[in-house]
């Protein structure tokens, strides 16, 4: 019967910690291999594959405002987490008389969805731009929204 009972414990004593340590280290390695394959497909993902939110900005300016330092003001919203793909410009005249001439300045961003828009339109950065642009507008900005097909 004391055999009996040793056979257990001979058994388990032989499960050292360098038995152990191998086969943590060998979980790390498959984890590691496992995260890699998951931020490879991530990477993967293609973007053009999920609906994009695209919010358009129209902006018509006062005569003498700087309109550089102005586009520069604007460009403080990609620090804003939830903005993608921001492009800002003034308007170019190509001679279009369909062209929105009305308006100086337009912007354009995008959004993974309409929660990270609202988001955007809640940001203290957004709110601060509004409030500090305002003196340059000559009206109110129009908007455009639209998701990606």
């Amino acid at each position: 019967m004391k055999q009996l009972l040793l056979f257990p414990i001979l058994l388990f004593a032989s499960c050292t910690n360098a038995n152990l340590e191998l086969e943590l280290n060998r979980t790390k390695r498959n984890l590691a291999v496992a995260e890699q394959t998951i931020q490879m497909l991530s990477d993967e993902l293609d973007a053009d594959t999920i609906p994009q939110l695209v919010h358009m900005v129209f902006l018509s300016l006062q005569p003498n405002t700087d309109r550089p330092a102005f586009i520069d003001q604007l460009k403080t919203l990609t620090a804003i987490d939830e903005v993608r793909d921001f492009q800002v410009g003034p308007y170019q005249d190509l001679g279009d008389p369909r062209a929105l001439q009305q308006y100086d300045i337009v912007m354009q961003m995008q959004f993974a969805d309409t929660l990270a828009y609202q988001a955007y339109q809640e940001h203290p950065v957004h709110l601060q731009l509004k409030e500090m642009i305002k003196p340059s507008l000559a009206g109110p900005p129009a908007t455009y929204d639209f998701f990606e097909e």
